[in-house]
């Protein structure tokens, strides 16, 4: 009886599911604790003032995030096995033009309304056109590595959201 219980754990940890799921998930643990890691060198370096601006930067970035291209970088869960690949194609260019097109108006926001974000938070428009360039990078990145999820390109996801982890956080 033992034997067959050890004949299905093998059966389990050398299918591919399991190892898919196991560089999945190391990877997410990375991505979550490099915010974390990094939480040290910011209280060392930081004043209480600059921290506070930063978490006004990052409520900011967490709000404006949600109208680029409005998150339609996950579009691509809903036709990736359903379309031909040429239809696959064009819907992808549209969603990076949109992504492109929505930074524009995230830029002419922030723009608009900078002497009220500068009243409230401090900061200054280079901080906001460099969150609009963020959030444009963030939203590229989250779209490829989407694609690379859908592709079975494991190693090329972890990198991308890694990098994308980073991104965010600076």
């Amino acid at each position: 009886m033992f034997n067959i219980f050890l004949k299905y754990i093998n059966r389990i940890l050398q299918s591919n599911l399991f190892k898919l799921t196991s560089i999945y998930t190391v990877s997410n643990i990375i991505n979550v604790s490099i915010p974390f890691l990094l939480l040290p060198v910011l209280t060392r370096y930081l004043t209480p003032y600059d921290y506070g601006i930063l978490s006004m930067y990052a409520t900011l970035y967490s709000f404006f995030i949600q109208l680029a291209a409005f998150s339609t970088f996950s579009f691509p869960f809903n036709i990736w096995f359903k379309e031909d690949i040429l239809k696959i194609k064009k819907i992808n260019f549209n969603v990076m033009l949109l992504n492109f097109l929505s930074f524009f108006v995230i830029l002419f926001i922030l723009y608009i309304l900078k002497d009220l974000i500068f009243f409230y938070s401090k900061l200054t428009f280079i901080w906001l056109f460099i969150m609009a360039i963020n959030i444009l990078f963030d939203s590229a990145i989250g779209f490829v590595t989407n694609i690379y999820r859908m592709e079975d390109k494991v190693w090329n996801f972890v990198y991308f959201n890694i990098f994308r982890s980073f991104l965010v956080f600076f």
